[in-house]
């Protein structure tokens, strides 16, 4: 390993190269401002959820074949956002420290047609109930699903600094208040155009559609609560320090799930609402590299990872008891506050001190 006396003449090579210390120590890990691009990729829904079946043999009365359309299409990849934090000196090692991160969309969307009227929904449990499935989402050509997520995050921590002499190693631990939202949506579209029906007798067809519908669901998630956390990081060379923070604590989540259903037949649309207030935890974890180029100005990146659980995400709170009758009159509000979602990608930003 490499020793203090070994790396003292590569913290003076650094130095010439444009490090802010030529001594073999290193500034504190102290800014007034920080800011940052991220770049982050949002996991899709924790519950498989199927919504289209593929009938293999149209003519055929026995409905069967593959799931073709189900939330494992999605896909909602990465989307940029950046962070921002100020901070005011309060005591000699002890800062308030204000954060806000977000402006994160992200969205994925997924379908399957056919020529041959034989796509069949789960909400007719795939053609079963009724008999043929419903006219506004069986025996259609085209269905569609399109997940759009939201992300917001404000913070207030308390934050006391230590550090080794010499600089070496420098750390500290917050406690604080946080705020996150998190907004959904999630489509199921279907169409049906007109054609005869393969379940009727070929002499004398029923002509079914054209028809469509239209099912929208919203969640809104508004977590507010205390946390704890800290950091540690350790200089490597003059300037150079890398290192990891925690943060996590137990929130409250007052939830929403919004439904709006169009379709053929169906007047006046369905809507209903139900909302929920429920625990959930927000946990939060990175490392990190900070050079600093001068004793104001700092270089930073590394990689984020947030987790979110006790949250309603659109998807999992799709109803897939049918508007349409007979069965409409079975069908109540639902929310399901239980799922999880995983945040993880590469930030890159400046560090001020004045």
């Amino acid at each position: 390993p490499l020793s203090l006396h070994d790396a003292l003449p590569i913290a003076g090579a650094c130095a010439l190269l444009g490090g802010p210390y030529g001594d073999g120590t290193s500034g504190p890990h102290w800014f007034d401002v920080h800011a940052e691009f991220m770049y982050l990729k949002r996991d899709a829904s924790t519950r498989l959820v199927p919504f289209t079946l593929l009938d293999t043999n149209p003519s055929d009365t026995n409905i069967s074949g593959p799931i073709v359309l189900d939330t494992g299409d999605l896909d909602l990849g990465e989307a940029p956002g950046f962070r921002i934090t100020g901070t005011y000196q309060v005591a000699a090692n002890s800062h308030l420290e204000a954060t806000y991160f977000g402006t994160f969309f992200w969205r994925g969307s997924a379908a399957a047609s056919t020529p041959n009227h034989n796509l069949y929904s789960v909400l007719s449990d795939f053609g079963q109930q009724p008999p043929g499935g419903f006219l506004q989402t069986d025996q259609a050509t085209l269905h569609a699903i399109d997940y759009t997520s939201k992300l917001n995050n404000v913070e207030l921590n308390w934050r006391h600094h230590w550090m080794s002499p010499g600089y070496w190693v420098h750390g500290s631990w917050l406690a604080g208040a946080r705020s996150v939202r998190l907004e959904e949506q999630f489509g199921y579209f279907t169409q049906v155009l007109a054609h005869d029906d393969p379940l009727t007798p070929p002499v004398n067809p029923v002509e079914r559609g054209p028809a469509d519908m239209n099912y929208q669901v919203s969640t809104t998630n508004d977590l507010v609560g205390f946390q704890l956390g800290g950091d540690l990081f350790v200089s490597l060379l003059p300037g150079l320090m890398v290192g990891s923070e925690l943060k996590a604590g137990v929130f409250g989540n007052l939830a929403d799930q919004s439904t709006v259903i169009t379709a053929t037949n169906l007047n006046p649309a369905l809507v209903e609402s139900r909302p929920s207030q429920d625990v959930a935890l927000v946990a939060e974890a990175s490392v990190m590299a900070v050079y600093q180029v001068t004793p104001w100005l700092s270089l930073r990146g590394g990689y984020q990872a947030l987790f979110v659980d006790g949250v309603a995400l659109a998807p999992e709170n799709f109803n897939t008891v049918a508007p349409f009758p007979p069965v409409a009159p079975s069908r109540a509000p639902v929310i399901n506050d239980n799922g999880n979602v995983f945040y993880h990608g590469f930030t890159a930003g400046l560090e001020w001190l004045w």
